[in-house]
């Protein structure tokens, strides 16, 4: 079966807008601003997740393990 364009839109009709949530202490976008120490901060995770929506995202890729080059040398 040929899918068309159109038919890979989301039901909105447009391309949808992913928005990325790094929850990682050594994030390169946030610095881990959503952690205090090693714990998440939920509520500031909402506030965040709630404003890119407000800004028109329509779904999220949660960054939740480094990709750091030294990360695998430390957890092994």
């Amino acid at each position: 079966m040929v899918k068309t364009l159109a038919s890979l839109l989301p039901p909105c009709g447009r391309a949808a807008v992913m928005g990325i949530l790094n929850i990682t202490p050594d994030s390169f976008s946030d610095g881990g601003q959503l952690l205090d120490g090693s714990r998440l901060q939920v509520g500031a995770l909402m506030a965040r997740a709630q404003a890119m929506v407000a800004a028109g995202v329509d779904l999220f890729d949660v960054g939740g393990e480094s990709t750091r080059p030294t990360e695998w040398e430390e957890w092994w």
